[in-house]
């Protein structure tokens, strides 16, 4: 945050009022009821926010790693077929 004698704003400062600046133009247009809701729920939203988010950065490192095991073992295969190429000048199964 700036020092409170700068007369200007930080870039980070002007993002977050303009973030505060929507999210109470999408609070507007809740009802009041739904409003209450969020505020007496506020943390419990919070944390599923937040694990939402890091349960999808854990799936998107499990595909990672698993696309990555597929990729080997097809490397490997790829591999078999050429040496038994080099090997015989066929094709493995070809007769």
């Amino acid at each position: 945050m700036s020092h409170p004698e700068q007369p200007q704003c930080s870039c980070f400062e002007v993002e977050l009022m303009d973030a505060a600046t929507l999210m109470g133009l999408l609070l507007a247009e809740l009802s009041e009821t739904d409003r209450q809701i969020i505020a007496d729920n506020y943390q419990l939203l919070s944390n599923i926010a937040s694990a939402g988010g890091n349960g999808y950065g854990a799936t998107l490192v499990y595909f990672g790693h698993h696309m990555n095991r597929i990729k080997h073992i097809l490397q490997q295969i790829e591999n078999v077929y050429v040496q038994i190429y080099n090997a015989t000048g066929k094709c493995w199964g070809s007769r």
